[in-house]
């Protein structure tokens, strides 16, 4: 007996070493290559991280006047469109080089996921002392989802929130750094796409725990009452401008996503939706495959089923993720049937519930572990079931996977942080056009207009989540012509608009990427966009990653083609004339 308690002690410590090896060597391909490392572009680079590192250049992060501008962005853009001066990763990146905070930022955020979620699997879910290897396991196998760490610890804080609320519900000691927790997730996290969501997950575990104690836990509605004054006050500014501006109109009024996704009122339609969901979840949630995972509850339901042991835990979870994917498809019919009009469905995408999946899913994991570790002959296999996942979620992350190409010295598909904002070769640029940046306005063709954004350079267009609607219809006019040759264009612009981009319809679908680098033998042969119009808006130069042979037709004249070895881009700088 004694042998197998020192067994299991030894399996609970070689769990933890093995958690904490991993997650530093997940750590450390980016603190070794820097700027060089690979980071997501697509809503990361190509929006979300510039969006950081423009309040930084502007002097605007801090200023919290509801009538404050952005001045490099769309002839000013209100600050209410970017993060709020109290999140995190504001601060982050106002105190530090943007790589440098992004790189800190991505540490924070996968080990709080560990730190939460070990909190509550050991308080409130597996708590005996021979299991702990699966805590420290399913924690480490949390921590490792590839989130999107530009949006703090909307995922990854979670369990540490959950932790702090059940902690409420159950009445333990310590109460006052439960409600330090509570207020610290929002400072945190993108509140637009999870404070709803989780407000209505901690509703029903109260409404929960009202049926069962036919009294309501005062303690834990106060932690509600807390997290939503904590939410409001930090996106004050955002809130003001929905309900008390009369001067801001947002473009998402005008958002339209039926056409976009292609939904079809069939059952086709709607398992392949719900079934995408469930079995890789979202990818801003960090998507992986839960095949194995889902396995695993299999096998814990037939061993529960034999053993006739008590499964509500799993049944609970199980219902919410199931419940979740189901309203993930189902919320495009409710804006069908009760129409696109409704103006609360145009501004608010409801279906975000998602964003609860990877909590749920290791939860349901570490609770199926638990009763398969229960038969003590399969703990191997409890093993083998927890480093699958790791490899799964290992195998799916893609910033790892290229990051760990470079440090080998291999080659990959796509742009390095460094050669994506190419500094020193729109440094090149603005030497070259001689003029303070502020004096003159840009955009781009075949780039991310956020390329020249990072660079200090004054965009017309730009990747928006949040800016005015008569802005959109402006720079319409830029681009009208394009749009007309294009059906597929038209509709991403005129029913989204979020990238308020140069189109080209030449270019077709490719256009939305907008990753045309100096090694890509495309041109543009018959682009038509209103030069005179964006005269008008204050623009003078077009920076494009192609050649354009019909510059002359569209009133431009170039100027000079940049290109160096460091850079992803080739850029032809044309002159409004």
């Amino acid at each position: 007996m004694k042998n197998k308690m020192i067994n299991r002690a030894n399996l609970n410590n070689m769990s933890i070493i093995f958690s904490i090896i991993l997650l530093m060597l997940y750590f450390t391909p980016f603190i070794i290559l820097k700027s060089n490392s690979y980071f997501t572009i697509h809503d990361n680079l190509d929006s979300e991280f510039v969006f950081l590192h423009i309040l930084k250049i502007s002097h605007q992060a801090f200023n919290l006047s509801t009538g404050a501008m952005i001045e490099n962005v769309m002839n000013g853009i209100p600050r209410i469109a970017f993060k709020s001066a109290f999140n995190i990763t504001v601060i982050l990146f106002y105190f530090f080089e943007s790589h440098v905070a992004y790189i800190i930022n991505y540490m924070l955020v996968h080990s709080i996921g560990f730190l939460g979620m070990y909190m509550l699997l050991k308080k409130h879910f597996i708590k005996e002392a021979e299991l702990q290897y699966i805590v420290v396991l399913c924690s480490l196998a949390f921590a490792l989802i590839p989130f999107y760490s530009i949006f703090g610890i909307t995922v990854s804080g979670q369990p540490l929130l959950i932790f702090a609320f059940l902690n409420l519900l159950k009445d333990v000691k310590a109460k006052f750094w439960n409600y330090i927790i509570i207020i610290f997730f929002p400072l945190y996290a993108l509140n637009y796409f999870i404070a709803p969501f989780i407000i209505c997950f901690l509703s029903l575990i109260l409404v929960v725990d009202l049926y069962f104690k036919k009294k309501i836990n005062k303690k834990f509605l106060f932690g509600i009452a807390l997290f939503c004054i904590t939410v409001f006050i930090v996106d004050i500014q955002l809130i003001y401008s929905i309900i008390f501006s009369k001067n801001f109109v947002s473009h998402r009024s005008e958002f339209n996503y039926i056409p976009l996704i292609g939904v079809q009122v069939n059952l086709k339609w709607f398992l392949n939706q719900s079934l995408s969901l469930f079995f890789n979840n979202h990818e801003h949630t960090g998507s992986f495959s839960t095949t194995q995972i889902f396995r695993t509850l299999i096998l814990a339901l037939s061993i529960a089923f034999m053993l006739k042991a008590n499964i509500r835990l799993i049944l609970l979870f199980l219902f919410l993720i199931l419940a979740i994917c189901i309203f993930y498809p189902l919320y495009y019919y409710l804006i069908i049937w009760l129409g696109n009009d409704f103006f609360l469905f145009k501004i608010f995408q409801g279906n975000r519930f998602y964003h609860l999946l990877p909590f749920c899913w290791i939860i349901l994991f570490a609770i199926s572990l638990k009763i398969i570790a229960k038969q003590k002959i399969l703990n191997p296999l409890v093993i083998l079931l927890v480093l699958g996942q790791l490899f799964i979620e290992l195998k799916s992350d893609k910033e790892l996977s290229n990051n760990i190409k470079l440090l080998k010295g291999n080659k990959i598909d796509e742009p390095t942080y460094s050669e994506f904002f190419s500094p020193s070769l729109f440094h090149e640029i603005q030497q070259y056009i001689g003029k303070p940046q502020k004096d003159y306005k840009v955009v781009s063709i075949g780039m991310f207009p956020n390329v020249p954004q990072f660079n200090g350079f004054y965009t017309l267009d730009s990747y928006q989540n949040n800016y005015s609607l008569s802005y959109k219809h402006q720079f319409r006019y830029v681009i009208m012509k394009e749009l007309a040759k294009n059906k597929c264009l038209q509709e991403y612009y005129d029913y989204w608009g979020c990238r308020c981009y140069i189109f080209s319809s030449e270019l077709g679908k490719l256009s939305r990427s907008f990753m045309f680098g100096k090694n890509d033998k495309r041109v543009i042969n018959n682009i038509e966009i209103n030069t005179d119009k964006l005269k008008q808006m204050k623009g003078e130069y077009v920076l494009s990653a192609l050649k354009i042979n019909n510059y002359k037709e569209n009133k431009l004249r170039l100027e000079r083609i940049f290109n160096n070895k460091n850079s992803y881009w080739k850029i032809y700088l044309y002159k409004i004339i």
